[in-house]
């Protein structure tokens, strides 16, 4: 069986419309748990198992994130959160983070997901970034400003993880 990751839309549609369309012609369920072929028993939350709210970014330490991970069962994690793809080992757990459909904070300003099994694939799904742009721009929302100055240049995986970090 495989499985889309998709984290993190944040009300971006051109985003979610492109990548679900993509999901579509791969005719891939949607779920929380499952026994995903070639990465045993995965568990899907939001930022960890345990904990809705801690950081885990490409440059948290192996040993940090085998704590976040302590008394987990699963062979494999599936996050968001952070909204920057990771797929590495830590302790005896695969940890991987699907990225965001809708706010990616990388430099490529597309739509982030996973396919997950039997191999674990980082995909980046091409979305229509002037559409979201203008969708953004048209609602009332506190945070659209910030929206829409992602979508025109997003910050890099550098200078996300060491915000984040910061915060830790």
């Amino acid at each position: 069986m495989k499985v889309a990751a998709l984290y993190g839309v944040h009300a971006n549609l051109p985003a979610l419309d492109a990548v679900l369309a993509e999901v579509e012609r791969e005719s891939l369920p949607l779920t929380q748990r499952l026994e995903v072929d070639g990465l045993g028993d995965t568990l899907a939350c939001h930022a960890t198992p345990h904990d809705d709210e801690v950081i885990v970014t490409p440059l948290t330490p192996d040993e940090r994130l085998a704590e976040v991970l302590e008394g987990v069962e699963a062979d494999t994690v599936v996050a968001g959160h952070t909204h920057m793809q990771q797929d590495r080992v830590a302790g005896r757990i695969r940890w991987i983070n699907a990225g965001s459909v809708g706010l990616p904070y990388e430099d490529d300003i597309k739509a982030f997901r996973a396919l997950l099994g039997p191999v674990v694939e980082l995909r980046r799904t091409p979305f229509d970034v002037a559409a979201a742009i203008r969708a953004f721009e048209g609602v009332e929302r506190e945070d659209a400003a910030q929206f829409v100055e992602n979508f025109r240049v997003a910050p890099s995986r550098q200078e996300a993880s060491e915000y984040f970090e910061s915060l830790v």
